[in-house]
């Protein structure tokens, strides 16, 4: 959690110290990592501002932005795990089953209170909608959540390279090139041989 805010709120350049030594893998995974992009504060504003307009969606994307806690977990968030009073969310993981304290910040305790004045003396599940198609279509959870996405984020395949970025080198076809390349290798070992025939004459 500390590694994950500091990473996010220091300026850049700046060191982590909460970097080195912390792991959550255990000792026996072999598993490779995987790196994700985290959300910019610009485009987590714009997809909290996009998934305002989805009374169903919006809660839990608030939920998993302030807890990031994973889709199953979010969409059966119980009602004995959240404490309103002591502010906190006590959950364990599904993936790992470790038990977590999450603090409860200001949206997700909006979103929560406006859960429990609607709720149902029999709902044990603060979505319980959610909860229902986490069991019975959890793809279409995904489907859902990546099509509020895709209206407002732009797809990183049709991104253009600004004047102050720094250009990537494109992968090019060789064979139309082919002949250059193999001239000025030749040149360039030609040079590299007569320089240091020149250095041992010396």
């Amino acid at each position: 959690l500390f590694r994950s805010a500091f990473k996010r709120l220091l300026p850049p350049g700046a060191h982590n110290p909460f970097t080195d030594g912390i792991s959550r893998k255990s000792e026996t995974d072999e598993g490779d990592t995987i790196h994700r992009r985290p959300f910019t504060a610009q485009e987590l504003t714009a997809l909290l501002e996009a998934a305002r307009q989805d009374k169903f969606l919006f809660p839990l994307v608030v939920t998993a932005a302030c807890t990031g806690m994973r889709r199953g977990d979010v969409c059966r968030l119980l009602w004995s795990s959240v404490d309103l009073n002591a502010n906190v969310i006590s959950v364990k993981t599904s993936k790992t089953g470790a038990s977590v304290e999450v603090p409860i910040f200001a949206p997700l305790r909006e979103v929560l209170l406006s859960a429990q004045a609607n709720r149902k003396n029999e709902d044990i599940y603060v979505w319980s909608e959610a909860a229902r198609m986490a069991d019975k279509s959890p793809d279409s959870l995904t489907w859902r959540f990546k099509k509020l996405l895709a209206a407002i984020l732009p797809d990183p395949q049709d991104e253009r390279i600004s004047d102050e970025e720094t250009p990537v080198t494109l992968p090019v076809k060789l064979a139309p090139v082919l002949d250059k390349v193999s001239d000025s290798v030749c040149r360039d070992r030609k040079s590299t041989r007569l320089n240091s025939s020149h250095d041992q004459i010396s």
